[in-house]
């Protein structure tokens, strides 16, 4: 488990723990980005990450993303969908 801003573009992961007070957590729920989701890191670099939660992408600055842990998504076989 680490936090967001460690994983490459193109990388999906499933969001396992969120840091921060109260107030950041409530921002990050309506946003959709809750413990057991999947999100798409689509640009990870200097300056603020853009993901992509379901059919919406965000951008998150780096402070906030630090504060959000996530595993790597394993591959799934076709045949599981």
């Amino acid at each position: 488990m680490k936090p967001l801003t460690e994983f490459p573009k193109n990388t999906k992961v499933t969001v396992k723990s969120i840091g921060g007070g109260r107030r950041y957590q409530h921002r990050l729920k309506s946003m959709g980005i809750v413990i057991g989701k999947t999100l798409e890191i689509n640009k990870n670099g200097p300056g603020p990450l853009l993901i992509k939660v379901d059919n919406t992408r965000l951008m998150l600055g780096q402070g906030e993303a630090k504060k959000i842990f996530a595993e790597k998504l394993k591959n799934k076989s076709s045949k599981n969908r």
